[in-house]
């Protein structure tokens, strides 16, 4: 293919100039910043912007209240005031309340 390429003078200075214009737009000039100048930008103010919003979102959103024992009194209690009563349902049978169980007479099932 690339044989065939320059052959032509006129198909080698085509050639030649794209890939100029393509360097220049990539790259630039003096004058005017190139894709890959533009690229760096935006990537800059999206990196900027990203730890913008990351400190802020670490930023505490309410103060905390320490809360000193000695001033409550709860330290006193000891291991007492760490169990829990239990409340709730009874799980023990009423004694001569309820349904009496009955057994099945019938032994075939019906069916």
């Amino acid at each position: 293919m690339y044989r065939h390429l320059f052959r032509n003078r006129w198909i080698a200075l085509a050639f030649v100039l794209m890939m100029t214009a393509s360097a220049i737009s990539l790259v630039g000039t003096e004058e005017r910043d190139g894709v890959i100048d533009q690229a760096t930008a935006q990537l800059n103010g999206q990196k900027q912007e990203f730890e913008q919003q990351a400190a802020e979102l670490s930023k505490p959103t309410r103060s905390h209240t320490v809360i000193d024992l000695a001033e409550t009194g709860d330290q006193d209690e000891g291991e007492e005031s760490l169990i829990d009563p239990g409340t709730g349902i009874d799980p023990t049978p009423m004694d001569g309340e309820g349904i009496e169980p009955v057994p099945d007479l019938d032994p075939v099932p019906a069916g």
